[in-house]
């Protein structure tokens, strides 16, 4: 047995061990508090982690919701899901309306939106793509334009501050003139 600055080399080890399983029992308990679900609606949802980035996909995989560490909002829980909504009828519509939830919830930072877009609709690398945000009596409440395109994957990301709903689309030209 080797005494290093006082300490024998199995106490060492054994401090080592204590601290592995301490990290590997942290991390697990992150990993199943942060566990994702979806209701028999096909609504994914998920347990906002607001000392870390808490990401969420939706049921059909075709959107991403990235909420940044300390983006402050009292709610506790989010969540996302494919709705039909009578009120939004679109030609320029490239996506699916989503709900984001629940309803109303702000965050004091912008929150990441990643939608698939169908690229028959605004072109296989369209350089705007815009997201209508509405309020929940159906009025456009904003359009927010891309901040980034993934052309490869025809996804286009928004930041929003609230949650409502809300689809991606093409920009049209007067959307274009007043974003100048």
């Amino acid at each position: 047995m080797q005494k290093r600055g006082g300490l024998s080399s199995e106490v060492l080890v054994y401090w080592l061990l204590i601290a592995i399983v301490g990290i590997v029992a942290v991390i697990g308990i992150n990993y199943i508090s942060s566990q994702k679900s979806a209701d028999k609606n096909g609504a994914a949802g998920t347990a906002l982690n607001k000392g870390a980035t808490t990401v969420l996909k939706s049921s059909d995989g075709s959107v991403l919701i990235i909420v940044p560490a300390g983006a402050a909002t009292s709610t506790k829980e989010i969540s996302i899901k494919s709705v039909e909504n009578p009120m939004i009828d679109s030609k320029n519509r490239a996506s699916e309306i989503y709900q984001f939830g629940p309803a109303g919830t702000t965050f004091s930072s912008p929150v990441e939106i990643r939608i698939k877009y169908d690229p028959k609709i605004v072109g296989d690398c369209p350089s705007l793509i815009n997201f209508y945000h509405y309020n929940e009596d159906g009025t456009l409440k904003e359009y927010a334009a891309s901040k980034n395109i993934y052309c490869s994957s025809h996804i286009a990301a928004f930041d929003i501050d609230s949650f409502s709903f809300g689809y991606a689309a093409r920009a049209d030209l007067r959307d274009e003139e007043n974003l100048s």
